[in-house]
């Protein structure tokens, strides 16, 4: 996650430095961001089983910047993270997240690596990005020991046949808490024995995220057979701990104006 490196409030963090034939020096900030990203998260009962994280109403979430609304809705693309950000932190919109206490809300989100994940279907991209072919010729769907470098969680195909990579997944909520679900390529810990965002990537423009379900709980503190987060609380005056597990269900779909193959 990127976060910890200040891209939390900055659209894009990295200036290049551009000398001129004069000797003048001048700043030049990147655009290589990708803002012109849709996300559309589902409600409540869109989806079986329910999700617990959820829209807050407002219709899609999108980039604006005008006075008292500004949101990032972005792959970033300038700082080499490849996240996906949704941050609605200078705004009013929110996502809706139910816990074991209630209903609090959520306006920041870090997905790991999203924008480098290859078009998830049967091709050589993908094949060569989840760890090759087997002698039968079906991708070889690496769990652990990545060959490549970037695909840290490993891919997967479902019930459906569908293929998709893992990454991870923080989230902001009130008061010092958060979610995770599992760690991206910062490393940590707190994420440990939670699932992974199955990232689906079906067309170079369109993308679908929802945490991933197992057939048996993956974490034996989170009894349940998937969608496992951990409730982070981080004190003023000591480190972040765990406080519980639970699942928390999503699903969040993406579109761009620019190609990702």
């Amino acid at each position: 996650m990127r976060h910890s490196k200040g891209s939390w409030l900055a659209a894009c963090g990295v200036i290049s430095i551009v000398v001129l034939g004069s000797g003048m020096v001048s700043a030049q900030k990147c655009s290589s961001d990708d803002t012109t990203l849709v996300a559309t998260v589902a409600g409540t009962n869109d989806t079986t089983p329910a999700n617990m994280i959820t829209s807050d109403g407002g219709g899609p979430y999108k980039t604006v910047k005008s006075k008292g609304q500004t949101i990032n809705i972005m792959f970033q693309i300038c700082n080499g993270s490849q996240d996906l950000v949704m941050d609605m932190i200078s705004s009013s919109r929110n996502l809706k997240v139910l816990l074991q206490g209630g209903t609090v809300t959520s306006n920041f989100l870090n997905f790991d690596r999203v924008a480098s994940v290859p078009v998830t279907v049967d091709s050589p991209a993908f094949a060569a990005f989840c760890g090759g072919r087997a002698t039968d010729g079906s991708i070889l769907l690496f769990t652990a020991n990545m060959t490549t470098a970037d695909n840290y969680g490993g891919c997967g195909q479902d019930a459906d046949g569908f293929y998709f990579a893992r990454r991870a997944l923080g989230m902001q909520l009130t008061n010092g808490h958060s979610l995770r679900y599992q760690n991206g390529t910062e490393g940590g810990t707190l994420g440990d024995g939670t699932d992974y965002i199955r990232v689906y990537h079906p067309t170079s423009t369109t993308w679908t995220l929802v945490p991933e379900s197992r057939p048996v709980p993956v974490n034996a503190l989170c009894n349940t057979v998937g969608y496992c987060a951990a409730q982070i609380y981080k004190p003023n005056n000591g480190p972040a701990y765990v406080q519980y597990y639970a699942p928390e269900r999503f699903v969040i779909s993406l579109t761009s104006s620019k190609l990702y193959p």
